[in-house]
C-alpha cells in the first residue's frame, strides 16, 4: 500500500514536471527560481530512494513515513507552479 501511495505520487510530480517543462519559457524569474529549486529537490529524492525502494520491501514503510513530507512538498510545490501559468 504504502509503495503504490508512493508510486501515485511520483507519477502526479512527473506529469506536473513535464508539464512545467514545455511550457516553462512562461514561468517568471522568481517562478523559473521555484522550478530550479524543485528539480534539485526532486532529483536530490529520487537518487536517494531510487534502488533502496525497490531492493528493500521491508523497510519501504519506514522510508515512506521518512520522506513523505517531501514527497507533498514537491507536488504541491510543482502544482503551485503549474497555477500561475494559468493566471
Amino acid at each position: 500500500m504504502v509503495k503504490q501511495e508512493w508510486k501515485e505520487i511520483m507519477k502526479s510530480v512527473k506529469g506536473l514536471k513535464d508539464d512545467l517543462r514545455l511550457q516553462s519559457h512562461l514561468l517568471t524569474m522568481e517562478a523559473k527560481d521555484e522550478w530550479v529549486s524543485l528539480e534539485e529537490k526532486s532529483e536530490k529524492l529520487k537518487n536517494r530512494l531510487g534502488h533502496a525502494w525497490d531492493a528493500i520491501e521491508d523497510v519501504s514503510e519506514d522510508v515512506w513515513d521518512a520522506n513523505k513530507h517531501v514527497f507533498h512538498e514537491l507536488q504541491e510545490g510543482f502544482q503551485k507552479l503549474k497555477r500561475t501559468l494559468k493566471d
